[in-house]
């Protein structure tokens, strides 16, 4: 696809006051990772930039407590979001100040996906309503902090997109396949992952070996 180097395609957000300095530390995080066919959940705290990348998924970024940065040309001046939704194969960069999020991944080719990309339409990044917004934080956050188990964190996950799709919730079953890390594309590549939370003593008390992906098998 041919881009005007000069256009900025992105949805309705807020300017950032002001370029970011170059030496903003690389992008790292720390949470866990729920995986199912066609979709996954990355949520946790995370902070610093993910240089300019794009990945086949389509990404919701949902910041709990604070804006998130965007641009989707190089160079370019970077936009607020309190939310946003970035389409599949477009690249962008992101910024966060250390801030807990979710960030939900979802496969252009399932139902969802198709869902979400005839809402969206052709655009970079999009803002996400903000009564969406509100309802989808809460939904993820509550989950998260209450020590859901795996089966529940995926169906909050999937219930979460679906107030963007109005798709079906279809049980599916897990996908234990390495090619479900697509998901997230080049934006995991540096984040240090940490075990979900074990049953029993070890609950309180994970392991600090990093970086681990947990898969989830509800």
């Amino acid at each position: 696809m041919n881009r005007d180097p000069g256009a900025d395609r992105t949805g309705i957000g807020f300017p950032a006051a002001e370029e970011r300095p170059r030496s903003t530390p690389r992008m790292t995080a720390r949470g866990r990772v729920y995986l199912w066919q066609g979709g996954s959940l990355w949520i946790g705290h995370g902070g610093g930039r993910a240089q300019r990348h794009a990945h086949h998924a389509h990404q919701i970024s949902l910041p709990f407590d604070g804006p998130a940065l965007f641009r989707s040309e190089a160079g370019a001046g970077w936009t607020e979001f309190s939310a946003a939704f970035v389409a599949s194969e477009r690249p962008h960069e992101m910024e966060l100040q250390d801030v807990a999020i979710a960030q939900l991944f979802v496969e252009p080719e399932t139902a969802e996906g198709r869902a979400l990309g005839r809402r969206f339409g052709d655009v970079d990044i999009a803002a996400l309503p903000e009564s969406d917004r509100a309802r989808m934080v809460a939904m993820l956050r509550t989950a998260y902090e209450s020590a859901s188990t795996d089966a529940e964190m995926v169906a909050t996950a999937r219930s979460a997109v679906a107030l963007l799709t109005a798709a079906p919730n279809a049980a599916t079953e897990i996908s234990r396949t390495t090619p479900a890390f697509r998901n997230a594309g080049r934006c995991a590549i540096h984040t240090a992952v940490r075990p979900a939370p074990m049953a029993g003593a070890a609950r309180s008390h994970p392991s600090p070996v990093a970086p681990v992906r947990r898969m989830s098998s509800a």
